[in-house]
């Protein structure tokens, strides 16, 4: 399994170095603001600032590491629709898929500190290739500058409709009964999937046979064909199949229940503490001018607070979920605490 034998490696190579991330406790020291419901205003704005003179004065580029087609490519090209208007300037998606996005965080991290070149920053996807690379010095936290969050896609727990667990208490009785009974797909390559497979199984003292699929629609698909009974993904990817009545979610892995699926429970309200999601955001390199930082941050929440593309989101099943740079700062210190904790029960 790939996640698998990335994760075993990464740990080899944090043992070898020494270095660890640093603690941020149980969740983020910064308050996160709770996941927003479509055309809701948004609080925590940046202070208001007014455009710098001359910028941009060519088109904005967004590196994604995300290919066509994806959650996070189609939440990046919702927003720079909305920022080519705020700018008043092309805004192009430059896509860097490499390394399962590594590429494109990489050349973020070596990009000109002119405000021109933005990054799509995907979480915990970035801390796992940063722990995953250690030493290399090619790729840090530290060499970014967070801006916004924009969108949290939570992982779900997913079945077909005729699948035999009506509820996710029987889901979990069953896999308790029937250790390394009960297939479980997953896309191979989703770190967010990963790790809540490892933690749904570590804190509800279950042990489900989990198969890795090539990615998140061929992991719903074993689960609506019967492969496995069910798969664990992000909710935006299995949201079609529910709104076609081929499959339903059991439970969504987020702190608290969706404004989009008010009847659907959380894993915490069933006593199994897994928050497991996607958190997507933006930053740029180190060094840009604090005027072009405080515009960037300026017009990026006006954009994400703008109701018409909050509603574009909500239509594509991605959830709103702003966050200033400082608390998108917090979120990504913390994921990289959790991920290497769960490398070090590996």
């Amino acid at each position: 399994m790939w996640v698998a034998r990335f994760l075993i490696a990464a740990l080899l190579l944090l043992a070898a170095t020494g270095c660890t991330q640093p603690s941020m406790g149980a969740r983020p020291e910064v308050p996160l603001p709770a996941t927003v419901a479509p055309t809701a205003s948004l609080a925590g704005a940046p202070p208001r600032a007014p455009k710098p003179h001359h910028y941009p004065d060519r088109p904005i580029t967004i590196l994604v590491g995300s290919p066509k087609g994806s959650s996070a490519e189609l939440a990046a090209r919702i927003l720079a629709a909305r920022l080519e208007k705020e700018f008043q300037n092309p805004v192009v998606l430059a896509y860097r898929t490499g390394g399962d996005g590594q590429e494109s965080w990489t050349q973020l991290n070596s990009s000109k500190p002119d405000g021109h070149t933005l990054g799509l920053v995907s979480s915990p996807q970035i801390q796992a290739g940063i722990l995953g690379s250690r030493g290399s010095a090619q790729l840090s936290l530290n060499g970014l500058v967070p801006l916004a969050g924009h969108i949290q896609d939570p992982t779900t727990l997913f079945v077909r409709s005729g699948s035999p667990f009506r509820g996710v208490e029987e889901f979990i009785t069953a896999a308790r009964a029937q250790p390394d009974r009960i297939p479980v797909s997953i896309p191979d390559k989703s770190v967010a999937s990963s790790l809540a497979a490892e933690e749904l199984q570590s804190k509800a003292g279950l042990k489900l046979k989990v198969s890795p699929f090539v990615d998140g629609n061929n992991a719903l698909l074993a689960a609506l064909g019967g492969q496995t009974e069910a798969a664990i993904g992000s909710y935006s990817s299995a949201l079609p199949m529910v709104r076609s009545g081929q499959g339903r979610f059991l439970a969504v892995l987020a702190d608290e229940r969706l404004p989009s699926e008010p009847m659907l429970p959380t894993l915490r309200e069933k006593g199994v503490d897994v928050v497991a999601q996607t958190s997507l955001g933006y930053a740029v390199a180190q060094n840009v001018a604090p005027d072009i930082l405080d515009y960037l941050r300026w017009s990026l929440y006006l954009c994400i607070a703008d109701p018409n593309h909050q509603m574009k989101l909500r239509d594509a099943g991605l959830q709103v979920k702003y966050m200033d740079g400082k608390q998108f700062a917090a979120l990504l210190n913390w994921e990289g605490e959790r991920v290497g904790r769960l490398m070090k029960k590996k």
